[in-house]
């Protein structure tokens, strides 16, 4: 599930007569995205599911100034 250009996640809007892709959704209305969202804003992550038998570890990157701040300690 994404926004990836390729193969983005699609939305159903208007009562389900419309579709549209998740990134495409996102440029047009980045409100929905929170407070830190800016004209161009990308969806932050990128979500998997690759197997309900196994669990996987979760991974967050941060940004730059956390980096450093992490890097630091």
């Amino acid at each position: 599930m994404g926004a990836h250009i390729r193969n983005p996640s699609k939305l159903l809007i208007e009562n389900g007569k419309t579709e549209i892709g998740l990134g495409k959704f996102i440029e047009e209305k980045p409100e929905f995205m929170g407070n830190w969202a800016k004209k161009g804003a990308k969806l932050p992550y990128l979500f998997k599911v690759l197997s309900i038998n196994q669990a996987l570890s979760i991974q967050a990157h941060p940004d730059l100034e956390l980096a450093k701040n992490l890097h630091e300690k």
